[in-house]
């Protein structure tokens, strides 16, 4: 578990810092890439202003896009040409008024237009057309990731993980599941203690339940659900490999994870696959079997039948796809080799 952890820490430090100067993404993503491209799709996806959004990194700015879902008809998906959506300051800069730094985790919130995100570890919540900021967590020695609006909007959702004497981001030896109002006077502690170290989560769409990743009795990550008060806690994952970073489907039924593999031992290199989930009967799909590349960050597309992740090639290049659950089509929708995190949202026009 600690490699692997590791390994994808170093995969993200590798990526950023390799990343000159990330240029907006130019290039058409309507001649867009399919495993079979004949293939015609029969989803109802509602299409009128739904995007894919996704950070590309520099040095030391982050910059958050978004293209535009345009058809489901005559090709199985295509998408506009994206475009800048917000840059963050430049870092090092002492102004905290404006995310700064890095962009690494973000979440919309149901209508749209207001956005939680990780800037230099505090997570940060501001309207992309008022350009307001308030800081939910504003700590010295914690560093706060993955947040996530509950599903009445009036909460966030996320990780904090108290600093060791490594400093700031990845000197980490436990993370636990937090709440805020929005105002970030209001916390609440849902799942951690002083040892544990919870790796991802995802809170379901009725604000019912969660599913997390947490090392076991072997030290792999396993995927649990509990109800949102703690109760109920059981194990859904298992096995001597490492499953992560759960995603609840829209209704709540089933759940996409990670599943990451060291076939030929320790100092194999890391193979991920993306696993569908049924919560209700425990079955399992394989989806991105004949998928070349590692495969993380997975999120359900709002009518359930299609997923966007991040795929990382050989040569650490990064791009975001989506893939059809039914059909098994993958689409790439970036080709700037440095796209990461994506997520689905329902722009709202000014």
């Amino acid at each position: 578990m600690k490699r692997s952890k590791q390994i994808l820490l170093c995969l993200f430090v590798i990526w950023t810092c390799g990343c000159s100067s990330p240029s907006p993404a130019t290039e058409s993503v309507n001649a867009f890439m399919t495993k079979t491209p004949s293939i015609q799709s029969t989803t109802t996806m509602p299409t009128s202003q739904l995007q894919i959004t996704y950070i590309q990194n520099d040095d030391n700015f982050g910059e958050l896009y978004a293209s535009d879902v345009n058809c489901m008809t005559q090709e199985p998906m295509c998408f506009s040409e994206p475009r800048l959506l917000f840059t963050t300051l430049t870092m090092p800069t002492s102004d905290q008024s404006w995310p700064r730094g890095l962009l690494t985790d973000y979440s919309w919130s149901a209508e749209g237009n207001r956005i939680a995100l990780v800037s230099v570890g505090d997570i940060l919540i501001g309207d992309l057309n008022k350009h307001n900021w308030t800081n939910i967590t504003n700590s010295s020695d914690v560093d706060e990731y993955q947040p996530a609006w509950s599903h009445d909007g009036n909460a966030i959702y996320y990780r904090a993980c108290p600093r060791t004497a490594d400093g700031i981001y990845g000197g980490h030896s436990a993370c636990g599941i937090y709440s805020s109002d929005l105002t970030g006077n209001v916390k609440f502690t849902f799942l951690g203690s002083q040892s544990d170290y919870y790796d991802s989560y995802d809170v379901s769409p009725d604000g019912q339940k969660i599913v997390f990743a947490l090392a076991d009795t072997q030290g792999y990550d396993q995927i649990y659900q509990a109800n949102l008060d703690g109760s109920e806690n059981h194990q859904i994952t298992a096995g001597q490999i490492n499953n992560s970073s759960p995603s609840f489907s829209p209704d709540g039924k089933k759940m996409i994870y990670v599943r990451i593999n060291e076939p030929n031992g320790a100092n194999s290199p890391l193979q991920s696959d993306l696993i569908l989930k049924d919560l209700e009967t425990g079955e399992e799909k394989i989806l991105t079997k004949q998928f070349d590349g590692d495969v993380f960050t997975p999120v359900f597309a709002p009518d359930g039948n299609w997923v966007a992740f991040t795929s990382f090639d050989t040569s650490l290049n990064a791009n975001i796809f989506v893939l059809s659950i039914d059909d098994g089509i993958w689409i790439q929708v970036t080709y700037t080799n440095h796209a990461v995190s994506p997520s689905w949202r329902l722009s709202v026009k000014p």
